[in-house]
């Protein structure tokens, strides 16, 4: 019997019922089995099922608000996203599905067509496909799939406060944004100063201000770090940081593999154009479509791609933006919106805005501070000074690109990112070190 429930004679609750509400969340004993069966069904079947249950409902909700012409909801409603918040229906099962496929496709594409993916397959895929998979290829393909999850699970729970900033209100500069898309030719370009002294006000634009940032990444944190209890322990965690005093240290390794994996699984998609592109032509061997929203756009979009995910390795996956209804009243998705990462880059690369530890290094690309806050508020750590240097060969581009990235996903780093690319041996772990060296942080803009 299910918690919080008495016997029946007709049926029972599912899961996140009770007594007060037996409308939709009751149901006979064949809907309990069917829902059981869908459950067991889908954890069999699916890879990281759980996760692409979460991620699942979290665009479910987003598009939904998105197609009233409505921002989604904040704070976001993460206690719905859960499992066992609300029952699994055929139609949620469908919807996962479409997400395992995407997520397989990105897959082919990372171990197809880069050469870490490459040396990944080389190294650990079994090469008869006959003979029973290996564990340590059962485990790389389960955090990849879940980190995958993970990132696009950042979209849609951060739509609102970023978009938020861009629709019209008395407190904005006059004409805020005016004609933004037409002021170099026709491409987004410049902001004027008083557009970016008002954005600065705002914690997502203000990139370092890490004491305003609590409001707007916390409540995600949190359910980030709930989610990981049950993951394993791992020789990630770097032995001199201090994690803060709610988790304790297995459970803090397990986070920092589990972030890290996310860190990376979302540079991936977001630096290299292997894997999207944007649509022009209807391919006619696209033929599988799924509605989403991707951290750094914040904008709904639809994806197109090949029934088949081995096709994946020939082309890359096309995407659009989708339209909204508008009211015009106080419309929600004004014309801007579709021009956030734009926004975003002017804010980030013509100022320099400065690095809280270094004066003469960038600091972590929008939207990356969620990972920061992460690291900050729970893992004692904070990226490194030079994670996102100038030179060539800086930790974030070897991060993703190293021959032996894949690794990551197996809970380990790679021995030679130890002493080579991306740390010195005996020094800080790749990407991340612990805090020190606090100081105030004064954002300064090149004004044109």
């Amino acid at each position: 019997m299910l918690p919080n429930s008495r016997k029946r004679s007709a049926g029972m609750l599912l899961p996140g019922g009770n007594d007060d509400d037996l409308g939709a969340k009751w149901a006979p004993p064949n809907s309990i089995m069917k829902v059981c069966k869908l459950v067991f069904v889908g954890r069999q079947t699916i890879l990281a099922f759980e996760d692409a249950v979460i991620t699942s409902r979290a665009n479910k909700i987003a598009l939904e608000y998105f197609d009233k012409g409505q921002l989604p909801p904040a704070p976001f409603p993460l206690d719905r996203l859960p499992m066992l918040a609300q029952a699994i229906s055929p139609e949620n099962i469908k919807s996962i599905m479409d997400w395992q496929h995407f997520v397989t496709f990105l897959e082919t594409i990372c171990l197809n067509n880069t050469n870490w993916g490459k040396e990944t397959t080389s190294l650990i895929k079994p090469t008869n496909e006959f003979v029973e998979k290996s564990v340590e290829w059962n485990t790389w393909r389960e955090c990849f799939h879940r980190s995958v999850y993970r990132s696009f699970l950042l979209g849609p729970v951060l739509c609102h406060v970023y978009q938020e900033p861009l629709v019209p209100a008395t407190n904005q500069p006059k004409v805020f944004l005016d004609k933004f898309a037409e002021r170099n030719e026709g491409r987004p370009s410049d902001l004027y100063r008083a557009e970016i002294d008002y954005l600065l006000t705002i914690p997502v634009f203000n990139l370092e201000a890490f004491e305003t940032h609590e409001p707007v990444y916390g409540p995600l944190a949190d359910f980030f770090i709930q989610q990981t209890q049950q993951l394993a322990a791992t020789s990630m965690y770097p032995a001199e940081a201090n994690p803060d005093s709610t988790i304790d240290r297995a459970h803090a390794s397990a986070a920092y593999a589990a972030m890290v994996q996310c860190l990376l699984s979302y540079m991936l998609m977001w630096w290299d154009e292997k894997f999207f592109t944007n649509e022009v032509t209807k391919e006619p061997s696209h033929k599988r479509t799924l509605r989403l929203i991707r951290a750094i756009k914040f904008y709904p979009e639809e994806i197109s791609m090949p029934v088949h995910p081995h096709d994946a390795q020939y082309t890359p996956i096309h995407q659009r933006y989708l339209h909204t209804e508008r009211n015009t009243d106080r419309p929600a998705w004004t014309d801007n919106a579709r021009y956030l990462e734009e926004v975003l880059d002017y804010m980030y690369g013509s100022s320099g805005q400065p690095n809280t530890y270094a004066d003469d290094l960038r600091a972590p690309f929008p939207p990356l501070q969620i990972f920061q806050f992460i690291a900050r508020r729970y893992l004692g750590l904070r990226f490194m000074d030079n994670a996102f240097g100038y030179d060539a060969g800086a930790p974030s581009d070897c991060f993703v690109s190293h021959p032996n990235t894949g690794q990551i996903y197996l809970g380990i780093w790679p021995e030679r990112a130890r002493s080579g690319w991306l740390g010195g041996p005996g020094g800080p772990e790749p990407m991340f070190d612990v805090i020190d060296g606090e100081r105030e942080y004064l954002p300064y803009f090149n004004y044109h």
